[in-house]
C-alpha cells in the first residue's frame, strides 16, 4: 500500500501541489491513462473550495493498492457541507469517480477510483549454482 499525504494546503498552494502529486504518482505507478480522469475531479473538488471560501486549509492524501486509488481532502472546518449541491447539476465528480463520500461532520471527501497501479516488487532470488565435478 502507498500513502502520500500534503498538509496545510491553501489557495495558492493546493492546485500546484497536488496536480504534481497525481501526475507523479500516475507516472511512477504506470496508470498514465487515467491521469485526466483523476486530475479532472481533483480540479472539481479545488474548484468548489476555491469558489466557496477566501480561506481555507486542507490536507490530501492519496492511498493506493492494487486494486483501488484514493484521493481524501481533510479539513479542521466543514468546508465540504455544499460540495454534493455543487456537483449536483453537473455531476462531474459523481461521473469521473467510482465512489465519492463526504463524511458526516463535512471535514472530509474521499474520491476512489478503480484503477490498477503497477507496483514494482524487488525480489533477490538465489541463483542455484551447478557445481560440475571432474574425475
Amino acid at each position: 500500500m502507498i500513502n502520500i499525504t500534503l498538509s496545510d494546503l491553501d489557495r495558492t498552494s493546493i492546485y500546484p501541489q497536488t496536480l504534481q502529486t497525481i501526475e507523479d504518482f500516475c507516472d511512477e505507478y504506470r496508470i498514465e491513462n487515467d491521469f485526466g480522469i483523476i486530475s479532472t475531479a481533483n480540479q472539481e473538488v479545488i474548484d468548489f473550495l476555491s469558489n466557496y471560501f477566501v480561506d481555507f486549509c486542507v490536507e490530501f492524501s492519496i492511498d493506493a493498492d492494487n486494486q483501488e486509488l484514493t484521493i481524501s481532502y481533510l479539513s479542521h472546518e466543514p468546508v465540504f457541507q455544499e460540495i454534493n449541491s455543487y456537483d449536483r447539476d453537473r455531476k462531474i465528480i459523481q461521473k469521473l469517480t467510482d465512489n465519492f463520500e463526504v463524511s458526516s461532520d463535512f471535514k472530509s471527501v474521499r474520491l476512489n477510483f478503480h484503477v490498477k497501479p503497477k507496483f514494482e516488487v524487488e525480489r533477490n532470488i538465489r541463483q542455484k549454482v551447478a557445481k560440475t565435478v571432474y574425475m
